[in-house]
């Protein structure tokens, strides 16, 4: 598989996700539609211009920075159950 459509699966199912849980959470009342919404549109934006610079960067740099990126996101789960 192709970093690129890994990183671009990757994105496309954080966005999918976290617009259906968002989609209950307003319902609920329990989340803040402006801050929702900027995180929203960061999200996609950077996802389009990911899309464009991707080609043109190389593959092994594309492997560390999605590994460092994983591993950025793991901290705070490790750290969670440690405590």
């Amino acid at each position: 598989l192709d970093i690129r459509l890994a990183i671009g699966a990757s994105i496309v199912s954080v966005i999918a996700t976290s617009s259906g849980a968002g989609a209950a959470l307003v319902r609920d009342r329990l989340t803040n539609i402006r801050i929702a919404t900027v995180l929203q549109l960061a999200t996609s934006a950077g996802a389009v211009i990911g899309a464009f610079i991707a080609p043109y960067v190389a593959v092994r740099l594309l492997f560390f920075l999605f590994g460092i990126l994983l591993l950025v996101a793991l901290l705070p789960m490790v750290r969670k159950v440690q405590h």
